[in-house]
């Protein structure tokens, strides 16, 4: 059993010892370290991308609180019209019908949808008889105010 009993120098102590330290660095290196900054990293990741995140949601509160805002200011103010979904024709034509109820003569027309952007639009032009400017004065204001939302443009009196 001598055979396999070796007494080390000191040279092939410190030798071992290096090895050792070494072995054991790198086990720390390949085990702990690689492991910890990939964490690290897909860490700072997904903070970035929650701040990211954040931030659009932020944006999109502060949206939300602005038309919020106009909202309250519609409410506190004169009532707003309802914007009808894109094919409404049939909705629009009856709100016209009633606001012009009382009038014996009046005739409107709709013309093909347009796109503008980011708006739809349908025109429609229209034509009525009273007997006094202030009556028609009230069918403006009538139609201002009336449930369909609309935009009077291009107004014409004739005596």
């Amino acid at each position: 059993m001598k055979a396999l009993s070796h007494d080390f120098t000191l040279r092939e102590k410190v030798i071992i010892l290096v090895l050792i330290i070494f072995i054991l660095i790198l086990a720390y290196y390949q085990f702990f370290y690689k492991k910890i900054r990939y964490d690290l990293d897909t860490a700072a990741a997904e903070k970035e991308a929650l701040m990211l995140e954040l931030q659009k949601v932020d944006t999109d509160l502060n949206v939300l609180r602005t038309m919020q805002k106009e909202l309250d200011e519609v409410k506190a103010g004169e009532s707003v019209g309802q914007m009808y979904s894109y094919n409404a024709e049939q909705q629009e034509r009856a709100c016209l019908s009633e606001v012009l109820a009382g009038i014996a003569k009046y005739n409107f027309t709709f013309s093909p949808v347009t796109r503008e952007g980011n708006q739809i639009r349908r025109n429609c032009t229209m034509s009525f008889t009273v007997n006094s400017y202030n009556r028609a004065l009230e069918v403006l204001t009538d139609l201002s105010k009336a449930r369909c939302r609309n935009l009077i443009s291009n107004v014409q009196f004739s005596s």
